[in-house]
């Protein structure tokens, strides 16, 4: 009887392990899906930035956009608004840059007219619970 208790304890634990394991990875899968939305929508404004720098820095800044491909031949351009894709909200905000008097990026101080912030939003609610993916990066007209 308690090698049968420490059986059924054993295997119940197991069940519990097994099962927490594939939430782990589901959940991993879903951060590495955020991540390459994420990673594509930068590689996206670091193409139409090399493409074209008048184009590139005229979009309104602190808006949402985000990438679409399309025209003749196909390329990528930026739409207003949030993307939705499988159950991810992907969103690119451009952000003016200031530098300080040494010419340093600072919160306050003179707009830096070659350069961009862009920061790449991408998130998802997964069991009741809201994840995102955040990067940023600065982007400037020189090549």
């Amino acid at each position: 009887m308690i090698a049968a208790a420490i059986i059924s304890l054993s295997l119940a634990s197991l069940g519990f392990l097994g099962n927490f394991a594939i939430g782990i990875q589901a959940h991993l899968k879903q951060n590495q899906v955020a991540n390459n939305l994420a990673v594509e929508a930068m590689e996206v404004a670091k193409a139409a930035k090399n493409e074209n720098w008048v184009n590139f820095s005229s979009l309104a800044v602190d808006t949402e956009y985000h990438p679409e491909k399309g025209g003749d031949p196909i390329k990528w351009f930026f739409s207003p608004g949030t993307e939705i894709i499988n159950g991810f909200s992907r969103r690119i905000i451009f952000s003016q840059v200031f530098r300080d008097g040494n010419d340093d990026i600072s919160d306050i101080g003179t707009v830096d007219s070659n350069t961009r912030k862009i920061t790449v939003v991408v998130s998802w609610n997964e069991k009741g619970r809201y994840y995102e993916v955040k990067l940023d990066s600065y982007l400037t007209n020189w090549k």
